[in-house]
């Protein structure tokens, strides 16, 4: 990914929530794609992606060293803590699964961008003494980002507890909650969800100019105090790719093409014949 200015690009990275999606097959990837070279092909339009898969299955040690062979040095993956912590264990005695969820986590080495904890939505505030236990459990080497889906949570209160341990306040975008922005760590973390009970489609669906004028002008200011990674759900307007894209253009970025415009650039058979990282 591009940008008019060299220094920003560094500090903004966008990319999307997931990206083995049927309704992507033509409109992102190209037909004769196979869905193994996805995530490489993926890795070339976007440098950041917000892996969605390890919020249902603590992932293995060998997909996350899988998924580092398929992409470049450059590349940025948030992974999302598993339900198993947050919403069947509630972040109590699961110290297990914690460990081996982050000894996983490691092997992406820098490519490992904020870890995404979502609480679950009917866990109000009232059950913070639980949170900061577990807030206070995670090792520091680490980079956390807190999703609150109840909004009990938005308050002076809470956002000092994560400046104590410099996790970030993801600022989301759901029917069910407002905005609310604060920086709270030394980066920041932009989550586009939508509504999760609609259907992803192939296409683009409402005017979203208002929204995009907002996100453009909140990662300029945020991009001044550090890291900023977005990431983008179909859930938020259909298609995410194209979504990007059209922020990516407000933002003064480049893309290169994708679907089946980029096989001219990018031939399968150059996705098929890369070599393994070292």
């Amino acid at each position: 990914m591009n940008t008019t200015d060299g220094a920003a690009a560094a500090m903004v990275s966008l990319g999307s929530q997931g990206y083995n999606y049927p309704q992507w097959k033509s409109g992102f990837y190209p037909a004769r794609l196979s869905t193994g070279q996805y995530l490489s092909y993926y890795s070339r339009i976007f440098s950041y992606l917000e892996m969605d898969s390890t919020f249902y299955v603590s992932p293995r040690p060998e997909t996350v060293r899988a998924w580092d062979r398929q992409t470049p040095a450059s590349f940025r993956c948030s992974l999302r803590l598993p339900s198993e912590i947050s919403h069947r264990l509630g972040f109590t005695d699961c110290t297990g699964e914690l460990l081996q969820f982050l000894e996983a986590a490691t092997l992406l080495e820098d490519k490992l961008a904020p870890i995404i904890i979502e609480t679950p939505a009917e866990m109000d505030s009232t059950h913070s003494a639980r949170l900061v236990a577990f807030l206070d459990g995670l090792p520091r080497d680490f980079r956390f980002a807190l999703d609150f889906r109840h909004p009990t949570w938005f308050c002076s209160r809470t956002y000092d507890m994560l400046r104590n341990f410099g996790i970030a306040l993801c600022l989301v975008d759901h029917p069910l909650l407002d905005r609310e922005l604060q920086l709270t760590a030394p980066f920041s973390v932009i989550r586009l969800c939508g509504d999760e009970n609609s259907r992803p489609v192939s296409q683009i669906g409402l005017d979203r100019d208002s929204d995009f004028l907002y996100y453009r002008n909140q990662i300029r200011a945020l991009e001044r105090q550090g890291e900023v990674f977005l990431s983008c759900s179909n859930h938020w307007n259909g298609f995410a790719p194209t979504s990007l894209a059209q922020l990516a253009r407000r933002l003064e970025m480049t893309l290169p093409p994708f679907g089946e415009a980029q096989q001219d650039l990018f031939p399968l058979m150059a996705l098929e014949s890369l070599p393994p990282r070292p």
